[in-house]
Order: C-alpha cells, then sequence, then structure tokens
C-alpha cells in the first residue's frame, strides 16, 4: 500500500458561504438577463473560494494533492449552463498528475463526487498505471468532501465506476515493446564489423605472443 499523508484543517465558522438565490430572469435580454448571468458567476466564484478555504492545509498522498474547487472560466457563465466546477486534486509533486474527482453545480446546488474505483479506474486508462492514494485515504476526503460541500448546501452523490468503463480497464493491457526489423543491409554491416574486430584482436594476440 502507497503511504498516505493527511493532514487537515478545522473548517472555521463562516468559511463556507451560503448560495445567494438567483434573480428570475424576465426577459430574453436586457438588464434582467443581464443580472441573472452575474448573479450565478459571482455565486460560482464565492462558493469556489469557500470550499477552497474549507480544504486550507490538507494534503492526500505521496503525491501531496490539494482539493482545488474550480471558478468557471467564462465569467457570465451562459446564464448558468456553463456554471458546473470541477473537483480536483492539484498535486504538490510534479511528477504527479491533476485528478478530477466530480463535479458542482452552484444553479441547482448539487454536486457528483466519484468513488475510488471509478478515479482508479480512469487513471489506469489515461496514464497506464495505479493512481497513487490509497482507498483509505480516498475515504477520508470523501468524508471531508460531504462535511464542506454540505456546509455550502450542495447535495452531493456518489458516482461509481460506469459499466462500459468497467470492460474496457478489465480489457486494458500496456502495449508491448516491438524491435523494428533489422534490413538485410543492416544486418550484413554489424556482421562485417564482428569479423573485423574479430581479426584485429588476433593480430594483436599474434604480435604479442610472437
Amino acid at each position: 500500500m502507497v503511504g498516505d499523508t493527511l493532514r487537515m484543517k478545522a473548517i472555521r465558522p463562516g468559511a463556507i458561504p451560503l448560495p445567494v438565490e438567483a434573480p428570475a430572469a424576465r426577459g430574453e435580454g436586457g438588464d434582467d438577463l443581464e443580472s441573472l448571468r452575474t448573479c450565478v458567476a459571482n455565486q460560482a466564484a464565492t462558493l469556489a473560494e469557500g470550499v477552497n478555504e474549507g480544504f486550507a492545509g490538507f494534503e492526500l498522498g505521496v503525491g501531496r494533492w490539494r482539493v482545488e474547487l474550480m471558478t468557471p472560466p467564462d465569467p457570465s457563465t451562459g446564464g448558468g449552463a456553463r456554471a458546473r466546477q470541477h473537483i480536483r486534486l492539484v498535486p504538490g509533486v510534479r511528477s504527479f498528475a491533476t485528478i478530477v474527482v466530480g463535479t458542482v453545480d452552484p444553479v441547482s446546488r448539487t454536486g457528483e463526487v466519484r468513488t475510488y474505483e471509478h478515479v482508479a479506474s480512469l487513471h489506469q486508462l489515461r496514464f497506464g498505471g495505479p493512481v497513487a492514494i490509497s482507498p483509505e485515504a480516498y475515504a477520508g476526503l470523501l468524508r471531508k468532501l460531504d462535511i464542506v460541500l454540505g456546509l455550502a448546501r450542495i447535495r452531493t452523490r456518489r458516482v461509481g465506476r460506469p459499466a462500459d468503463l468497467l470492460v474496457t480497464a478489465a480489457s486494458y493491457r500496456p502495449p508491448a515493446l516491438v524491435t523494428p526489423p533489422r534490413s538485410p543491409a543492416t544486418i550484413a554491416l554489424y556482421g562485417a564489423v564482428v569479423v573485423l574486430a574479430v581479426v584485429a584482436a588476433f593480430q594483436a594476440l599474434r604480435t604479442f605472443v610472437f
């Protein structure tokens, strides 16, 4: 089992802001719709700040992963259509990869968090090796995610490994190393070099002995 480190910081009361109700859009354009876009964008940014603060001081595994709830790259979020935010594990050690473990929708106040089996299978398929996080350490992450997202009034559910991903992971085989075939000319060249080396060694030995 890969050694894991798990560091937590107590969640400060009030660190996770409560969601703000978005105003209803009363028209296809104009101030009301723009106000909705701004409200959703601000809500997503505030949620990300609060969740990330809730995980301050938290490190997971030998890769020293920290939890990050991303803010949507588009400030407008398209009225909420593009407001979904990814929950990522960002490594503190460069040789490890960033891992997506779930998503949060600040508009519907719902979230999806992947199970350990789901994350491990995706990591195996994408990077060709096991994830360097133990099931026990990942279970600790899930418990803390439930607490932090619950304080933000985000309802979460576990997302297991899809059936098609299970079949793909079971049939996955690392690519075999293939030695490229050598042409007859290359083989002849190697043979000539070996012959010349043997002749030179024989001449040197003959000179030394006689």
